[in-house]
């Protein structure tokens, strides 16, 4: 199921499905916040660069993990407060100087090769959007806590195990310290360059 309250987004979605044989799957126009999901329903649930959009970011992680089979996973990708300091600071450049200036000192827009399009599409998202909010690995392990959703690792890694080939591979949470220092870390690395995003993967128990 793909899920997303714009229309044009989900016309999108579907021409993608139709161009590449994509056949096993349903498009459904609503907003998180309708809660329309049937509880205990899906095996696996991405979500990855969407609830730090939405006006309650952990009100709406409540409503998806509902809809989660017992020992199904969910992957949830999140703003990090720390990793995407480089983008905010492009992004007071950017309120001041406009779109020349961060076609220029934004590594993705210098290093991918994009039509204007797509140019604007990034800015908006990086730079303009007015919904936007910030969290830690932290913030996420207590959502999961409170939700029946057992930690099964993160990116970046919480515990210095920057092995990433298998992301469903139970991991440690690590300390306190383990986990401020990856996220300190982003700032230095592609995962900040490239706007800060972190990913927490997590299984749900048994009741």
């Amino acid at each position: 199921m793909a899920f997303d309250p714009t229309i044009h987004s989900l016309q999108l979605g579907k021409d993608f499905a139709v161009n590449n044989n994509v056949s096993n799957i349903t498009f459904v126009n609503a907003d998180i916040f309708d809660d329309v999901l049937e509880d205990n329903y899906f095996d696996f649930i991405w979500c990855n660069g969407v609830l730090h959009h939405t006006k309650d970011p952990y009100g709406a992680f409540k409503i998806l993990v509902k809809s989660l089979k017992p020992n199904g996973y969910i992957l949830i990708g999140l703003y990090n407060k720390y990793g995407r300091l480089r983008t905010l600071i492009r992004r007071y450049i950017f309120k001041f100087f406009g779109k020349k200036i961060i076609k220029i000192i934004d590594p993705t827009l210098k290093n991918l090769k994009l039509d204007e399009e797509e140019i604007d599409a990034w800015i908006r998202d990086q730079y303009m959007h007015p919904i936007e909010s910030l969290h830690t690995l932290d913030e996420v392990l207590n959502w999961c806590k409170y939700n029946n959703i057992e930690y099964i690792s993160s990116i970046p890694s919480s515990d210095f195990d920057y092995n990433y080939q298998n992301i469903f591979e139970k991991k440690s949470a690590g300390s306190f310290f383990s986990r401020f220092i990856s996220q300190i870390s982003m700032i230095f690395n592609s995962l900040g360059s490239d706007g800060g995003l972190f990913v927490v993967i997590g299984k749900k128990q048994k009741n």
